[in-house]
């Protein structure tokens, strides 16, 4: 399966950097398949797991403000930071899709890299260069591939995975919200950008999944746990599909409709019905006026109808003629 960039942007919920989607695409599609990771139930995981550490590709490395969490990496020597304050926390901080921080993880994900015969540069002196290509995109395969997380992603444990990437579930629900995005994109489904029609796509994928005898919920729009389930279920079998391909993003053609709801005909274009209705529905509403009143009104819609009739609608014509009609009726 080939991941492209219109499948991500497609996916993620907000702006992007179409730089740092590339360099995800580049290295999944030239380095995945050599650890597993190009059938599409392990790579919707990895994509839902790096569009919630990236917010959505948008970013290639850690914000720095820096927080009081930030200001403690200096210090913390389980990260492979040194014990004094002397700046490596800074230096170490976050960086690529899955933001690989403290100088461990750089030194292991550059180790790794001699080891694969990758020639990298050197990330312990310089961890600026992870965010060039193909580092940047290589940095969150290294991460899945070492924690073996496609273990975790045949199993459909999304928690597992978090915990693994991010250390607890912080971020949880955003990484549930983008499995499934990505799993219907991979699956050719449009999910558009708002949340009505992401839900009407959870709708349809729902509705043939229930079909289809693998899932067993509410046809309802919302992604819980039995349509994600279905959606694993649906994407290991493409996988297993000979020569199986990512679907491609579809965009849907506008589609005008109609006012009236299914079943509803539409009042005649008759006007002369309108006007009789409209006569009876007067009469009924002025019923209690005095009698010379109620012949007044009615000999101004006799004298209205003629002069329509006879094509003789002019204002100020009209006007007198239905004045001296009803000062006759009176």
């Amino acid at each position: 399966m080939q991941l492209t960039a219109a499948h991500l942007k497609a996916i993620a919920l907000g702006p992007t950097d179409m730089s740092n989607i590339h360099s995800i695409v580049d290295a999944t599609n030239k380095y995945g398949s050599e650890f597993g990771m190009l059938v599409p139930h392990r790579l919707a995981h990895f994509i839902a797991q790096l569009g919630g550490e990236s917010a959505g590709f948008r970013y290639d490395r850690e914000i720095w403000g820096p927080t009081a969490a930030q200001r403690r990496y200096d210090v913390r020597t389980d990260l492979g930071n040194t014990p004094e304050r002397d700046g490596d926390g800074k230096k170490n901080a976050g960086r690529g899709p899955i933001q690989v921080t403290g100088g461990y993880n750089i030194g292991e994900f550059f180790k790794w890299c001699n080891a694969k015969g990758f020639n990298p540069p050197n990330f312990v002196d310089n961890p600026d260069l992870i965010n060039t290509d193909p580092w940047e995109g290589l940095s969150a395969i290294w991460y899945w591939e070492t924690r073996n997380l496609n273990k975790w992603a045949d199993q459909n444990d999304i928690e597992t995975i978090r915990k693994r990437v991010n250390g607890g579930l912080n971020g949880y629900d955003l990484v549930l919200t983008y499995y499934t995005r990505a799993g219907l994109v991979l699956l050719g489904r449009n999910i558009g950008k708002t949340s009505k029609t992401f839900e009407n796509a959870v709708r349809k994928f729902q509705e043939q999944a229930k079909a289809d005898g693998t899932y067993k919920g509410e046809v309802d729009g919302d992604d819980g746990p039995k349509t994600r389930a279905a959606l694993h279920t649906a994407l290991v079998a493409i996988g297993k599909a000979k020569g199986t391909q990512a679907a491609p993003v579809v965009v849907d053609k506008p589609v005008n409709v109609p006012v009236e709801p299914k079943g509803v005909t539409k009042p005649g274009k008759d006007i002369w019905t309108l006007v009789v209705t409209f006569v009876a529905g007067t009469f009924a509403t002025f019923a209690n006026l005095a009698l010379p009143m109620q012949i007044a009104i009615f000999a101004f819609f006799v004298v209205g109808l003629i002069l329509i009739a006879t094509g003789r609608w002019n204002l100020a014509k009209s006007a007198k003629e239905i004045k001296a009609a009803i000062e006759a009726a009176t």
